[in-house]
């Protein structure tokens, strides 16, 4: 089948990356994307090649708006000229708006009700919707979709992205001293339109640099202001990263992550990581796995503190082997996407 692929966000792109290799020499695709550092970043890194088309929109409305709408107008000939049978996305509004107004059938992933205006932009419009099973048909369904539509399967979206292979990494070029323990701190999408709270990172950068003195504290940012505050105000006590790393290869080094609750933390636990979510972002998926005991939340610097300890006194196996366990009963999403196009 002719395929068109759009991902917009890093974990869509790594998502993406499998799609493709599970499917290449059956299926032909288009794969695009937008401009974004993150995604561009990673991309190079991975040796992946979308074609580019808009931009991410930042932080305010209006501005999300104009490059949401420049960006379809900017798709609507590309996608004509390819013709694709079937498009696939991870909710993406403007993939959603031109497939439906092309006649293409349009699949989506989602693992995130909670990011309601892609969800009203792109699942009233979807021909089929692929979730994971802790998440009920009803949080998608709310959106417009007939539940007769949606299909769940047995795994998360982060089982598929670790399959992808490893990219090599000297961590000594990002100043993380060797023979020290790594903690990896990451930070939360503030300009996501999803995010009604904040959360006082530096309170938890300080915390941890003042307690594990003997690690290596590494930060991983999301937008160029963000680690350029991070660095201002932070450098002293931790290793901002300057730019992006792919994260199976910088979490493969570390022996505890500290994430928001989002693909990263979820992808620490699937690699058998001792893993604190502080949960910037609640998600259905957090809550699975902190229900699951696989992972622990903490939201205040000082329980960070105290998990952290925690964890850290327990044999990394033991985690190693819950992943392993996890993983081994879970199905695989490209086997599902694959059913659902073969039906259309």
């Amino acid at each position: 089948m002719r395929v068109w692929l759009d991902a917009l966000t890093p974990k869509q792109l790594l998502f993406s990356e499998y799609i493709m290799r599970r499917g290449s020499g059956t299926h032909t695709f288009l794969f695009t994307s937008r401009r974004y550092r993150e995604v561009e970043t990673l991309a190079r890194i991975r040796g992946l090649k979308p074609t580019y088309v808009g931009r991410f929109g930042g932080g305010e409305l209006a501005a999300k708006l104009d490059a949401s709408l420049e960006r379809a107008a900017l798709l609507s000939g590309m996608v004509q000229e390819f013709g694709p049978d079937v498009s696939v996305s991870f909710c993406s509004p403007e993939a959603a708006r031109i497939s439906f107004g092309l006649a293409v059938p349009h699949i989506a992933f989602c693992n995130s009700p909670h990011a309601e205006a892609a969800c009203r932009l792109s699942i009233p419009l979807c021909a089929r919707l692929l979730i994971p099973r802790h998440i009920p048909k009803s949080a998608v369904s709310a959106y417009g979709l007939d539940a007769s539509r949606i299909t769940q399967y047995g795994a998360l979206d982060e089982a598929a992205i670790i399959k992808n292979p490893p990219v090599p990494w000297d961590p000594e070029t990002a100043g993380i001293r060797p023979g020290r323990p790594t903690i990896l701190l990451r930070t939360y999408e503030t300009q996501a339109s999803y995010i009604h709270r904040a959360t006082d990172v530096g309170a938890i950068i300080a915390a941890l640099a003042e307690h594990f003195p003997r690690h290596n504290l590494v930060v991983s940012g999301r937008y160029p202001h963000q680690i350029r505050d991070l660095r201002d105000s932070h450098n002293t006590r931790c290793i901002v990263l300057e730019g992006t790393v792919d994260g199976g290869t910088l979490l493969g080094r570390c022996v505890l992550f500290v994430g928001s609750g989002g693909t990263m933390t979820t992808e620490a636990v699937l690699r058998g990581i001792r893993t604190i979510s502080y949960q910037a972002v609640p998600t259905l998926g957090e809550s699975y796995l902190v229900d699951q005991g696989a992972m622990r939340r903490a939201r205040t610097s000082d329980d960070i503190v105290r998990e952290a300890e925690r964890l850290l006194g327990i044999d990394a196996a033991v985690f190693q082997e819950r992943a392993a366990r996890m993983l081994a009963g879970m199905e695989d999403p490209y086997n599902i996407l694959d059913e659902q196009m073969a039906a259309i």
